[in-house]
């Protein structure tokens, strides 16, 4: 047992992302106590009886505040406004780490992480001068209640955070470029994957008529999905294929209703609206021959892992510092430009061997870098700086 067992508070917004207390935290190095802001939809997932449920009305703020000033850690499970309000009622001597999600700084540098095609596409021309009238009166609301503009309450929040979770040097040295006065960073651990894991048979997906594409992850315009739309459409043997788009979240907005304009009326394409609960998803996969995210950012990590995992081949664009990464681990991933050449060639799906060996590289990876490894590395820093 350790001789200090530290005591953390974990502050979740996003309901699909509580179950990252127990995967990271779990253990005899820490008191973990798990916290949920509620929004409109209250929160009825596995972790109800084991978290405590607040809103965002300012009482409840104030009773989660004071809850942090009793714990070692705080854990914020990305940063939105709210958790800069947190961060910034803490005391010095309480140690903050931020889960970083990608968006709280992907979306402050659209012009580098988001292809041209997907701006030109993301805003009806006839509302943006609505929106900039409603930006303006939002940022004068947030100056007169915080006496600083929200970039400034963000930045100073940044600086008052001691330590960055992000799942790659790699990710982290490339934010660094933009960003360069980020908190120290702590990689998180890498996904676990079972000794007795074995990809399925190839048969579930050769029962389809046609080899199964899903495209992207969701209805964000990080999917660039405009762009792939383009490419496909130019294939002469686009028919031969079947091309799904995850389209069950994300904004409903002017760029999601240009995809649905352009994929409209083309057999080849289908678009799934609905939710997916998590078991059918995991079978969802298993018929699943390619799976292609065209994003310039780290993106939709828990989708790709899920894919490599069912035997599917995996294509992201090479801007995308997460292929860097996967590829610097000996994972065995595809870019765009073999997605176009695949497709004409015919050869978009992995055979047997080339399947089972992408999924010894993933067990491989697993051990590299464990929940227990990242636990140590977090609980020395701690433990070093209450001395």
């Amino acid at each position: 047992m350790p001789e200090i067992k530290i005591k953390v508070v974990h502050i979740h917004t996003d309901y699909k992302f509580v179950y990252n207390t127990s995967s990271f935290f779990e253990g005899s190095y820490y008191d973990n106590q798990i916290v949920i802001i509620q929004n409109n939809e209250p929160y009825y997932g596995k972790f109800k009886d084991k978290a405590i449920l607040f809103t965002t009305k300012k009482r409840d703020i104030k009773k989660l505040i004071n809850i942090c000033k009793n714990s070692d850690l705080v854990v914020l499970y990305d940063l939105n406004p709210i958790k800069v309000r947190i961060v910034l009622s803490l005391p010095k001597e309480i140690k903050i780490a931020w889960r970083f999600f990608g968006y709280e700084l992907y979306q402050r540098r659209k012009d580098i992480f988001v292809s041209e095609k997907s701006i030109q596409f993301n805003t009806k021309p006839r509302k943006i001068y609505k929106q900039q009238i409603l930006s303006l009166v939002k940022q004068i609301y947030r100056l007169a209640r915080f006496s600083l503009q929200p970039k400034s309450l963000f930045f100073k929040a940044i600086a008052r955070i001691n330590y960055m979770l992000v799942l790659s040097t790699e990710e982290y040295k490339l934010l660094n470029i933009y960003w360069p006065d980020l908190p120290e960073f702590i990689q998180l651990p890498h996904r676990y994957f079972d000794e007795s894991l074995t990809p399925p048979s190839l048969g579930i997906k050769m029962k389809h008529e046609k080899p199964v594409i899903v495209i992207g992850n969701s209805r964000s315009w990080y999917n660039n999905h405009i762009d792939l739309i383009e490419m496909i459409d130019r294939m002469p043997y686009k028919q031969n294929y079947q091309f799904i788009f995850l389209f069950n979240y994300g904004p409903e907005g002017y760029y999601a209703r240009v995809v649905r304009e352009r994929v409209k009326g083309k057999p080849y394409y289908k678009l799934i609206d609905e939710f997916i609960p998590p078991e059918e998803f995991e079978v969802f996969y298993q018929k699943i021959s390619a799976l292609v995210i065209n994003g310039y950012r780290q993106m939709a990590g828990a989708n790709i892992f899920m894919a490599m995992e069912k035997g599917v081949k995996v294509y992201l664009n090479d801007k995308n510092v997460f292929m860097q990464w996967l590829k610097n681990e000996g994972l065995t991933v595809f870019s765009i430009n073999d997605f176009e050449k695949d497709l004409q060639g015919g050869n978009i799906q992995f055979d047997m061997e080339t399947a089972r060996k992408s999924i010894e590289q993933l067990k491989a990876f697993s051990k590299r870098y464990t929940k227990e490894d990242f636990q140590n590395e977090l609980y020395h820093k701690l433990t070093n700086s209450m001395k």
